[in-house]
């Protein structure tokens, strides 16, 4: 079972993320979980079926749009200034 839903972040707004649970009822402990990330170019279908398969194998899986909270050029060159200047800001926090 797939849903899309929105992880809160500390600073008010939130990501846009995928959901994949295992069918049936969960164990009282929960599901073991995974975070997939997905590459450079945001999510794609290849993406989903890989949240699709961990569910299928027992697990709950999430896969958070990490460009959901700016536009995606903007994170994307935010992210590689970060990365170059060394100094973590918004993309590094979410």
């Amino acid at each position: 079972m797939r849903q899309d839903v929105r992880v809160p972040l500390p600073d008010g707004g939130s990501l846009a993320a995928t959901v994949a649970l295992p069918q049936g009822t969960a164990p009282a402990a929960g599901w073991p979980g995974v975070v997939v990330l997905h590459e450079i170019y945001g999510i794609e279908p290849d993406m989903l079926d890989v949240v699709d398969l961990f569910a299928e194998h027992g697990y709950a899986a999430v896969l958070p749009d990490l460009y959901s909270h700016g536009t995606r050029v903007g994170c994307l060159s935010r992210a590689m200034h970060q990365f170059v200047t060394e100094k973590p800001g918004q993309p590094a926090a979410d």
